[in-house]
């Protein structure tokens, strides 16, 4: 667990091969953990190296079907490779076994780079509405935006996760999704102000 936990740190640090040699010790590598294999993928996607990614998304779902994590996991693979539909399936399938709300993101994320600017935005609404009875990241919200070519309000929105210090901001600086912002100021500055380079 140790090992797992090692490799999920550097992979946060953009250390990916550092990640990858961690992933594969013998006393990390117990390839019937669902997490511990989720998170290799993950690895992978984080790297860019997508292909990788879904390869091991795939290895995963072979084990559980039913897995969220592995299915988030090979849509957000999925959408950098531009699949935009095989990504909305897999993610619809994610939203469906497991409630996070990451997922409902990143679903009207690929809504809106796929051109479907309606679902996109009731995908917002939605979140508006669970915003209401609990805690929605800004982040997320800002997602959907960004999908939408709406940087304006995706950067408003990530300065909201940024006062409320959410935890999604965690991955920004590694995340693929946003990399369509990076070169925006608003992003550049954030990055700065959360100390991290991008």
């Amino acid at each position: 667990m140790a090992h797992g936990q090692y490799a999920l740190y550097l992979t946060a640090m953009g250390r990916f091969e550092e990640s990858l040699r961690e992933h594969q010790l013998p006393a990390a590598d117990d390839p019937l953990s669902l997490v511990g294999e989720t998170n290799l993928g993950d690895t992978y996607y984080f790297a860019r190296r997508y292909d990788e990614a879904v390869k091991q998304y795939r290895q995963v779902l072979e084990l559980d079907a039913n897995f969220a994590l592995a299915q988030a996991g090979l849509e957000m693979a999925y959408i950098q490779q531009d699949k935009l539909q095989e990504a909305i399936v897999h993610l619809r399938r994610a939203t469906q076994l497991d409630t996070d709300l990451e997922y409902e993101a990143i679903l009207g994320y690929a809504y809106a780079v796929a051109g479907d600017e309606t679902q996109a935005r009731r995908m917002i609404t939605q979140l508006a509405e669970r915003a209401q009875k609990s805690y929605v990241s800004p982040a997320a919200v800002a997602l959907i935006y960004l999908g939408m070519g709406k940087r304006s309000q995706a950067c408003d929105w990530l300065e909201r996760a940024y006062q409320g210090r959410d935890s999604n901001l965690a991955y920004i600086r590694i995340e693929p999704l946003w990399d369509r912002l990076r070169p925006d100021p608003c992003f550049k500055t954030l990055m700065q102000r959360m100390g991290v380079s991008h």
